[in-house]
């Protein structure tokens, strides 16, 4: 799960690197369909972070579950 974590982390901050706009894939239905699910999936787990109010919520205990959470 961590290394789960880690990995969407690095591709959503990580520079998209030396690629022109020329070089860029085509997009597909599938890429498109992908990049959904993940943005879903990163609100919904950013949502669960956040209170009512919208302050950030007391993370339990000291996992690397929780500080990889309250990190990303």
């Amino acid at each position: 799960m961590n290394q789960a974590l880690a990995l969407l982390a690095f591709l959503l901050l990580a520079p998209p690197g030396a690629l022109h706009a020329g070089d860029a894939p085509a997009k597909t239905d599938a890429v498109s369909a992908f990049k959904g699910r993940l943005l879903a999936a990163t609100t919904r787990h950013l949502n669960l972070l956040l209170n009512a109010e919208g302050e950030v919520v007391s993370l339990k205990g000291k996992t690397g579950e929780g500080e990889a959470a309250f990190a990303f």
